[in-house]
């Protein structure tokens, strides 16, 4: 053991004279030979245990609080796990006085960070047969569900003999998710410079996150540099969770393709896009070092994950803006590898690529896709068309063309790569489902294709349901098929009543047994919970979609309404106008929910243009209701009589027009109570609320307190959490001044708390 845990930095160079003189005892068993490093946290000493007459180094830590006591009993416990030729032995935990120790064995070599301070860049053959014993380790390691967290050069002992012995689990866990949580500084654990950026976010930990740091040793051993620049350790280590790294070939372009590229895969931003486990990269270097490997090596992703790989966009126009292409294609990859079930490479493996390199000519990257396009400026216009191709055959899968005003190069670059992630998303997912008869792949882009253009009211789930019978392990047709369904029983409450809430229910439990996974499926779950007024299941599955797949427009639509109805209204706006980017075609409900905070913010102009926009629609649902409601928030009693004389067909049309004859004082309360009654079919709890929530409104409107607050009540009693709206309603004015709205405002502001804790708030693209 020659470089300790927390600071105790190696000095041998300069003997400390620390704690214990030669021949002191430690806990009265362990003689001390020579201090081997001290640190502000404790000392490392080579000590002989006079029990057994064995010479170990121990690890002792000053003033140690429980919490770090309990850190070095986990040390001992995961450690003793692994019993492996390259992982240094833990033998005991003790304690002398109040400060605990550890006893390990003495490895009689040099720190990895000691011989690259010394040497600088290794030769590629000392580099490769450190790493492979390095993997050996950690193959060892994270077979007994052991993560080492902490994988550095100083962690790492090379004997004079060639045996290299990682040490110091100190900060290790176990991956069965008994994790210690620790608080403060020491919530986010390990060495900046070599931190995952899984770690930086306080995320989940796994091999993967060793294989990172792996990847940056390999990459200080070949170049001599580090793979990020910054003005100090933690500045390098944000970089890495916006950019990739630089590649190594910029310090070495003699560096073999196979290293480089292995190296580029390693330090990807996402788990998922690195190589599955350290037995499948110690292959990669033992292929090198005998000289059988190929140009470049696959490495397959796992079953269910479609491979991509991103080209370059070739760039038409100005010399001024070619940057664009490049750009564009790096944004992608970045929004891309934030997909789960999509391997992606990183963009330092394509980045030098020619845009018109071929399909076929990128098979040996171990991509099963390829994806590029062009870039065309013409003054204030820039067109993007996108294609995605499978590179063995070269077939071309998938083309869109995007259009958009060149304001901003940098946020058209993100709102455009966005917008192709989603369309290549939905492209790709279904291919990632294997054997799946072509038929059923044809019904379901068609049920696809269909929700484009005429949305969910008037839906027909009998394509879907034909995939299903056709292929019935079909996921992403389940999925589909879920959320379709959860949709409709909204936008069908009153004509179809508790069958369409049955449907809904009965389609989203199967989905969660056949395609748990699938980004649909847990946005369904969240829209089913939305719909029966259960925000903490809402928020639960709706993040789970967006986890899956950042892109999805209708999670961010779903969330953002939330976000709005519990008062965080930037946040809310921001994310709604993202759904709106992402899927300008199905923009309908995110525009209704901006207008209504439009309205509710005094921003008449903007709510206006919005609704606007939603009845130029095809296929445009609801807006009549909600038209009706910002009328009466605006008391604009033209507009309420426009819909006095309603001929629509369906309930719903109904309705409308027996509010707005009651807000003009054409009826009385009595038809307005009755809707109220009719209300009993319908199953949909959300909708039940809303229709309460427009009764409130109504009855306040013409100055009938005592009915305004029974429909709050019965609203809240439904799981109304629009705190936003109790608050800010004009209508409401006069309810407000009551005891019981005070009350009725508490017990929905209590729901509407989960809605903005910082893990929703962050569950962005941006």
């Amino acid at each position: 053991m020659r470089d300790g845990h927390d600071g105790m930095r190696d000095t041998i160079a300069a003997p400390h004279t620390g704690s214990y003189g030669l021949g002191g005892r430690i806990a009265d068993r362990y003689e001390v030979i020579r201090q081997l490093g001290a640190g502000a946290m404790g000392e490392v000493y080579e000590v002989r245990d006079v029990h057994l007459g064995e010479v170990v180094a121990l690890k002792r830590v000053l003033g140690a609080s429980a919490q770090l006591r309990q850190r070095f009993l986990q040390e001992v416990r995961l450690s003793r796990r692994v019993t492996h030729p390259n992982v240094a032995r833990t033998f005991d935990l003790g304690v002398d006085g109040e400060d605990p120790f550890l006893t390990m064995e003495l490895v009689a070599g040099r720190s990895l960070e000691d011989v690259l301070e010394e040497r600088g860049a290794l030769p590629l053959d000392e580099a490769v047969a450190i790493g492979i014993e390095v993997t050996r380790g950690l193959g060892a390691a994270h077979a007994a569900d052991v993560v080492h967290r902490d994988l550095k050069p100083g962690n790492v002992l090379v004997e004079p003999a060639g045996r290299v012995v990682l040490t110091d689990f100190g900060i290790a866990r176990s991956g069965e998710g008994g994790d210690l949580r620790l608080t403060g500084d020491a919530a986010v654990l390990g060495t900046p410079l070599y931190m995952a950026p899984e770690q930086l976010r306080a995320g989940a930990v796994d091999g993967r996150t060793d294989l990172y740091a792996f990847g940056v040793m390999l990459y200080e051993m070949v170049t001599g540099a580090v793979p990020f620049e910054g003005p100090n350790a933690m500045a390098v280590a944000v970089a890495r969770l916006s950019h990739d790294p630089i590649d190594p070939r910029r310090y070495l372009p003699e560096l073999p393709t196979v290293i480089a590229e292995l190296i580029l895969q390693l330090m990807a931003r996402e788990p998922g896009n690195r190589p599955a486990d350290a037995e499948t990269v110690r292959a990669v270097l033992e292929c090198w070092k005998r000289g059988d490997c190929s140009p470049r090596v696959r490495i397959p992703p796992k079953p269910g994950e479609v491979s991509v790989a991103v080209l370059p966009f070739a760039y038409r126009g100005d010399a001024e803006s070619d940057y664009l292409g490049e750009g564009l294609a790096e944004e992608l990859v970045d929004v891309l590898s934030r997909t789960r079930g999509l391997r992606v490479l990183s963009f330092g493996a394509t980045g030098h690529l020619d845009p018109r390199t071929r399909p076929g000519d990128l098979a040996g990257l171990g991509a099963d896709h390829v994806v590029s396009g062009t870039v065309q400026r013409q003054g204030d216009r820039l067109r993007i068309t996108a294609r995605a191709s499978v590179t063995q055959s070269a077939t071309q899968l998938w083309s869109e063309r995007f259009e958009d005003a060149f304001e901003n190069a940098f946020e058209l670059q993100e709102k455009v790569s966005q917008r192709i992630a989603e369309a290549l998303r939905v492209e790709l997912s279904a291919r990632s489902e294997g054997a799946v008869p072509e038929e059923a792949l044809r019904l379901y882009y068609q049920a696809r294709r269909t929700l484009m253009t005429d949305g969910f009211s008037d839906f027909d789930l009998a394509p879907l349901e034909q995939a299903i019978a056709l292929a019935p392990s079909f996921g992403a047709a389940y999925a589909l098929h879920a959320m379709c369904a959860t949709r409709r029983s909204f936008l069908t409450a009153v004509q179809e009543g508790a069958d369409s809430w049955d449907a809904a229910v009965s389609s989203v439990q199967r989905a969660l047994r056949v395609a748990p996974e699938r980004a649909d499926t847990q946005l369904a779950k969240g829209a089913l919970a939305v719909q029966a007024m259960d925000v903490p299941r809402a928020l639960e599955g709706l993040l789970e979609a967006l986890r899956i797949a950042p892109t999805l427009p209708l999670a961010h639509h779903y969330l953002g309404s939330l976000q709005l109805e519990a008062g965080m209204l930037a946040d809310g706006e921001r994310r709604l106008k993202l759904a709106i980017e992402l899927d300008p075609a199905g923009a309908e409900g995110p525009q209704v929910a901006l207008a209504r905070h439009y309205t509710l913010s005094g921003r008449l102009d903007e709510a206006d243009a919005m609704m606007a926009a939603v009845a130029g629609r095809r296929g445009a649902t609801g807006s009549g209701m909600v038209a009706l409601r910002i009328a009466l928030w605006k008391d604009d009693r033209e507009a309420l009589r426009t819909f006095v004389d309603e001929r629509g067909s369906g309930r719903n049309a109904l309705t409308v027009a027996a509010m707005a004859r009651y807000a003009l004082g054409l009826d009385g309360p009595e038809g307005l109570d009755e809707t109220h009654v009719s209300m009993a079919v319908v199953r949909n709890r959300r909708f039940m609320g809303v229709v309460q929530q427009y009764g409130a409104d109504l009855y306040a409107y013409r100055g009938d307190v005592d009915r305004a607050l029974q429909a709050l009540q019965r609203a809240s009693d439904l799981g109304l959490a629009d705190v936003d709206w109790l608050d800010r309603s004009p209508r409401l004015e006069p309810v407000r001044q009551t005891e019981a709205y005070a009350r009725i405002r508490a017990e929905v502001d209590e729901r509407a708390v989960p809605v903005r804790s910082p893990a929703v708030a962050t569950s962005t693209l941006r």
